[in-house]
């Protein structure tokens, strides 16, 4: 009984295909993307361009107060300038010409004007060219991030972009003040500048009289 309940299993066995011991290869639409590279490397990629966008603004920011200074103090040596050249004229006029007394104190009153809105754009040039308070590149925090880039951290790039970002907007409101004062500078500069030339134009006409 026992030989042939074996002789039938055996057969049974037999009857079957084997099965072989190497897999397959399945429906490549039926695997499922399980790594998911493409993902993060489009996401990786993104971020970077992200990064790059703010650095760029951080050094537009940057070279944005160069030029505000560099008009403020440009407004003001045209402003000094022509004031120099005016009292030259004005005051010389004082030893050459016939002046009255009456043009004598319109123009001193003009030269002291002159020099009043000159000491406030000097002020407000200051203010213009000054060091606002901005944030910079945590120097701490980025050999911390290098060494968890070396490590594989893949947070590292989002990190860096935080850091960019509090950098432009710091430099951002900082040029905002410094706008300010550099366009209050310039309406008293162009003040002056008037005070000035009615100055010079006064003196002159005192001497063709």
């Amino acid at each position: 009984m026992s030989l042939a309940h074996d002789s039938e299993f055996e057969s049974s066995q037999a009857g079957e295909p084997k099965r072989s011991q190497h897999l397959h290869p399945a429906d490549p639409d039926q695997i499922p993307n399980q790594t998911g590279t493409g993902g993060s490397g489009a996401s990786l990629e993104d971020a970077a361009k992200i990064v790059d966008v703010l650095r760029g603004m951080a050094d537009q920011e940057f070279h944005i107060a160069e030029r505000i200074s560099s008009k403020a103090r440009q407004a003001f040596a045209l402003a000094a300038a022509v004031f120099t050249i005016a009292q030259t004229i004005a005051f010389g006029n004082f030893e050459t010409a016939n002046l009255t007394v009456r043009e004598e104190h319109r123009i001193l009153a003009l030269a002291i004007s002159a020099i009043v809105f000159l000491f406030v754009a000097v002020l407000l040039t200051i203010q213009a060219d000054a060091t606002f308070r901005s944030r910079d590149l945590p120097l701490d925090k980025l050999e911390s991030d290098l060494n968890a880039a070396y490590e594989g951290d893949r947070d590292v790039l989002g990190r860096l972009g935080s850091y960019y970002l509090g950098v432009v907007r710091t430099r951002r409101r900082a040029n905002t003040k410094r706008r300010r004062w550099y366009q209050a500078s310039r309406w008293v500069v162009a003040v002056a500048l008037a005070i000035t030339v009615a100055e010079l134009i006064v003196s002159l006409l005192g001497r063709v009289s």
